[in-house]
């Protein structure tokens, strides 16, 4: 498949326009007109559009209830979203990707030193008469 069709159907999938991808990209928007254009990408370029089409187009194929992965999948889904504006959907990511951090650094494992210790010691119960 050609660059431009694959640009084409990432576009398709996401609803994003030429300069939500460019931004995703890190490029700018008259670079992404001329991939549309014929141009061909090169090198880390060509590779990221390669990886987003895998990520967004390949995987909506099959991804039926698979969870999803990666800050180009939740914003996909994010502008699948309908009524939400760029700003609904840039607050969305900030919060999921904060919720994300947050939750890989409270998983990190523990040791068996780790464990959290009562408040007060324990008493052993002494004998009844």
């Amino acid at each position: 498949m050609k660059m431009d069709d694959k640009i084409r159907a990432i576009m398709a999938e996401t609803q994003w326009r030429q300069q939500q991808l460019a931004e995703m990209l890190d490029v700018g928007q008259s670079t992404v007109n001329r991939w549309l254009a014929g141009s061909e990408p090169r090198g880390d370029r060509r590779d990221r559009i390669n990886e987003l089409y895998e990520r967004v187009v390949e995987n909506s194929k099959t991804a039926g209830d698979r969870p999803i992965r990666g800050e180009p999948e939740i914003l996909a889904v994010l502008q699948r979203i309908e009524g939400l504006t760029a700003k609904d959907i840039e607050i969305a990511f900030g919060v999921i990707s904060n919720a994300l951090k947050v939750s890989s650094v409270g998983s990190a494992p523990s040791g068996a030193d780790d464990r959290s210790q009562p408040a007060t010691p324990r008493r052993e119960s002494s004998p009844s008469r």
